[in-house]
């Protein structure tokens, strides 16, 4: 699937889809010469999507508090 059916699929944004692949965090196949296209098996997006739903969010208990800007 192209990149914008992925972010459909995921519901989130296409700039997010890219962030993804370009960190490596999302298995993707890039085709054609320079920038070219990317295209995602649907398979490995819903691979990602199982691994971010098991990681969950990271504990907050023990972490340092907060401190402001200045």
């Amino acid at each position: 699937m192209t990149a914008k059916q992925a972010a459909a699929r995921a519901a989130v944004s296409l700039s997010l889809i890219y962030a993804w692949c370009r960190t490596g965090m999302l298995k993707h196949s890039r085709f054609g010469i320079r920038r070219g296209c990317i295209r995602i098996a649907e398979s490995d997006l819903l691979a990602f999507l199982a691994e971010c739903e098991r990681r969950g969010q990271p504990s907050l208990a023990g972490s340092p508090p907060l401190k402001h800007i200045s």
